[in-house]
């Protein structure tokens, strides 16, 4: 399974946990970004996040905390 990260043409497919905390450590701190992903049903959906300065996510939409677990990488 993988996840991919889009701010504004700048895309990055992720395959494990790993290549996601470092995409997000590298390119998206203080930006708002889609995350997308499929659900175990298999349907494609996304998330507008905010990355907060120690990486973890924010729901853009009502502030609350979104756990990296959440996308379904190992």
């Amino acid at each position: 399974m993988s996840v991919l990260l889009k701010y504004h043409g700048d895309n990055i497919e992720c395959l494990t946990l790993a290549e996601f905390k470092a995409a997000l450590a590298g390119k998206y701190i203080g930006r708002e970004i889609t995350i997308e992903y499929k659900l175990e049903s298999g349907i494609k959906t996304t998330v507008i996040v905010k990355v907060n300065d120690d990486c973890s996510l924010s729901s853009s939409y009502n502030g609350e905390d979104i756990k990296h677990s959440q996308f379904g990488l190992t």
